[in-house]
């Protein structure tokens, strides 16, 4: 009985990593390395640009740690996500609004859409994931 069980935790633990892929995002433009990238995964239309605490997954880059063009890899299953990102330069866990709503700080979206007036929606950011690694560029825009 003890053989099965374990037989079972190994299928499913190997079946479960099996299914898993890497995205890796290079991070481009940044202006400099002062403070963070702030990043967030998201898997739908709803969740998206909503926040750290709706989005799929979330999580911080130092600068200062990086060398060459920084990187971010993430663990994923296949499907469709959206990525965003903010170069928090100066370090207080937000994107800094100026006047009349302007970024003042870089920012960017997986699949690099226009952004002249409004932040993009879902599906001008979304990616899909299926079968293989993947490896994205994301230009941060300032």
């Amino acid at each position: 009985m003890k053989f099965l069980h374990l037989a079972v935790v190994f299928v499913t633990t190997f079946l479960s990593e099996a299914s898993a892929l890497e995205l890796t995002i290079e991070l481009t433009g940044l202006e400099s390395r002062d403070g963070n990238i702030l990043y967030a995964v998201y898997t739908d239309e709803t969740s998206f640009l909503s926040g750290a605490d709706n989005a799929f997954a979330s999580g911080f880059l130092l600068l200062s740690d990086t060398n060459g063009v920084p990187e971010i890899t993430l663990s994923l299953e296949e499907g469709q996500y959206a990525v965003s990102v903010i170069h928090d330069e100066n370090g207080n866990g937000e994107l800094d609004i100026g006047a009349f709503g302007i970024p003042t700080e870089g920012y960017g979206f997986s699949q690099n859409p226009k952004t002249n007036l409004a932040p993009p929606i879902f599906s001008e950011t979304r990616l899909e994931l299926k079968r293989t690694d993947k490896t994205i560029e994301i230009r941060i825009k300032y």
